[in-house]
């Protein structure tokens, strides 16, 4: 839903995801999303960027998950010791923390 928050606040606050264009008081505190200016591309851009962050959001847990479970399989094989599979965890943590960040280029 978007709308302007005032007299729709209440459509905006019931709506899955509420995106209120202008900054009034009672949009922001209804909204999920508030727009600080009345340009209309910023909503284009809004589903734009949440479209890339669930992409890169899902891409990140596929290879924490995937990195982990390989590395449960060498440890079972008995092929790693503890502090080698803990630094290999640390080192998937790391890599899935860098991952995420690409959320972040435009």
């Amino acid at each position: 839903m978007v709308g302007d928050g005032g007299n729709d606040s209440a459509a905006l606050a019931k709506a899955d995801v509420g995106v209120s264009v202008g900054a009034t008081n009672l949009a922001a505190q209804s909204a999920t999303v508030v727009l600080m200016n009345d340009d209309l591309e910023n909503i284009a851009r809004l589903i734009e960027t949440s479209r890339r962050v669930v992409t890169v959001a899902r891409r990140t847990v596929l290879y924490g998950m995937s990195a982990s479970v390989f590395q449960m399989c060498i440890a079972a094989l008995g092929l790693a010791t503890p502090f080698v599979s803990a630094v290999a965890q640390e080192c998937v943590d790391l890599g899935a923390v860098l991952h995420s960040l690409t959320a972040l280029a435009t």
